[in-house]
């Protein structure tokens, strides 16, 4: 395989890497990287495979992203963070990290099966990533894209609910010496979820994540996002020139004043 053939070639299916996981099935893809569900050979366990895309093999920044990504996750040891058990390169240069395979759906498939939900369950839902946002923050990182997308929700087998914080591709030390992987300036995430601060070009900080973990609250409680145009640009402008609504005002349903209060402190 080279870089120049065609993204329909870059399929590992039926393919062992470095002869103890066996790819059995693509489960996601995504502009950077590609997901495949494997098993350890040996141990007989499941695993979750993520490679970078063939596109950008030849890209030093995006491996180096990439690698951060896989280093910035194993560095942390929380029950609502996905681990990382393994990392590698395939014969054609392209890193590799290993994951346990989690069962489950995003939160964004979670409220369009299910529909809203009462403010007290997504309490209990959100403790646990808040938890590991702490952790993480305490460690000088932050995560810079909290979104629903990046948060899965799974049954344990005891029956318990429980989230796990997922995706560390545009992670960043907020406290490190390491060379910037973005450019000075640069947006990196998504807006609905980003605060006023990093839409004007500002440097994210810990204080991003908590805003948009109240904005993933407010759009699981509500059905609606406080900003939730489609184009780029206008949420960035609303939120530069715009107060975020009340859940009430978004929604047209009533909520508890303690409640609007809790989550509009946080917008």
């Amino acid at each position: 395989m080279t870089d120049a053939e065609p993204a329909e070639h870059d399929s590992l299916l039926g393919t062992r890497i470095d002869g103890r996981y066996s790819v059995h099935r693509e489960i996601g893809r995504g502009g950077m990287g590609v997901v495949y569900e494997g098993v350890h050979d040996d141990l007989g366990r499941s695993v979750a495979i993520k490679v970078l895309n063939l596109a950008w093999a030849s890209d030093p920044t995006a491996v180096a992203r990439f690698l951060r990504e896989a280093r910035t996750a194993s560095s942390f040891s929380h029950g609502n963070i996905v681990d990382v058990t393994d990392l590698g390169r395939l014969p054609d240069g392209r890193p590799y990290l290993i994951m346990p395979k989690i069962t489950g759906i995003d939160l964004a498939a979670m409220l369009t099966e299910s529909g809203v939900q009462p403010a007290k369950r997504v309490a209990q839902l959100l403790v646990g990533v808040a938890a590991a946002l702490d952790l993480i923050h305490a460690k000088g990182f932050v995560h810079r894209d909290i979104k629903p997308e990046n948060l899965m929700y799974v049954v344990r087998e005891d029956g318990s609910e429980t989230v796990m914080l997922l995706d560390f591709g545009i992670a960043a030390a907020v406290m490190s010496n390491e060379p910037r992987l973005t450019g000075q300036g640069a947006i990196f995430g998504t807006p609905q979820f980003m605060p006023p601060e990093v839409c004007s070009g500002g440097m994210p900080d810990a204080r991003g994540d908590v805003y948009a973990l109240a904005t993933v609250a407010f759009e699981l409680i509500t059905g609606v996002l406080p900003f939730g145009d489609d184009n780029m640009m206008r949420v960035l402008t609303e939120k530069l020139t715009s107060d975020p609504p009340t859940m009430s005002v978004a929604s047209g349903v009533p909520f508890p004043v303690e409640l609007e209060e809790v989550i509009g402190v946080l917008l």
